[in-house]
């Protein structure tokens, strides 16, 4: 069966493109996100967006979440009872497009009183840059799926992000025993060693995902504040 293809948004306001498109045949709706010509993710294949979430442990309360994307790990997150959801986004326009509906969950996610939208850049942020208008830590945990990780960068200028310094500026904006977790379109070993040496109970989890005829493993990782 053939899909059509409808493109429900697309936007260079940023500097970069960002795409909003929707597939729809056989047999599901699949909305999918494509940022400078590279795939981002889609609504066919979630669970690492859900594994994310779930890599701070059952009681989220106040979350700093880096990257609104489809909106499918804030929207577990919520779903998990979270108090507070900070969600800070580089691109305005998939802000704009979530306060206009146009895929369920962003809807959703737009529409709750526990979520604000912050546009700005978080790896500004965590590095200790000025703070965006309006957003104020420390908070109980953090999540992150800003780029596709260290091996595999989107935008370049979120390389610090993977750095041990970049970490340890991350682990700043935690409360006591608050977690990190990190999303990664696959592991990275050099990246996991520098986790370990700031925390030896940091965790690398590997997701596994097919697409046609492909298989890849997306990661995971956690990594804890001081207590």
């Amino acid at each position: 069966m053939t899909e059509d293809i409808t493109t429900l948004a697309r936007n260079e306001a940023d500097g970069y493109e960002i795409v909003l498109r929707r597939r729809v045949g056989n047999g599901a709706d699949v909305d999918e996100l494509i940022v400078n010509g590279a795939f981002a993710m889609d609504s066919a294949h979630i669970d690492s967006e859900i594994a994310l979430a779930e890599a701070i442990g059952p009681a989220p309360g106040q979350v700093l979440v880096g990257g609104l994307g489809l909106g499918f790990t804030a929207d577990h997150l919520l779903h998990m009872g979270a108090t507070h959801l900070d969600i800070v986004e580089l691109s305005l326009p998939l802000i704009e497009w979530a306060r206009e509906g146009l895929t369920p969950v962003l809807a959703r996610l737009a529409d709750d009183p526990r979520v604000t939208l912050h546009h700005g850049d978080i790896v500004t942020l965590l590095a200790q840059q000025p703070a965006l208008p309006g957003l104020l830590g420390p908070w109980d945990n953090i999540c992150l799926d800003i780029d596709n990780g260290p091996s595999f960068l989107i935008h370049e200028n979120n390389a610090h992000l993977y750095t041990i310094d970049g970490i340890r500026g991350a682990l700043e904006h935690l409360r006591p025993s608050g977690t990190l977790a990190i999303w990664a379109q696959g592991p990275s070993k050099d990246f996991w060693f520098d986790l370990l040496s700031l925390d030896p109970d940091a965790t690398e989890r590997l997701i596994e995902v097919e697409r046609g005829t492909r298989r890849m493993d997306y990661a995971i990782y956690s990594v804890h504040g001081p207590a």
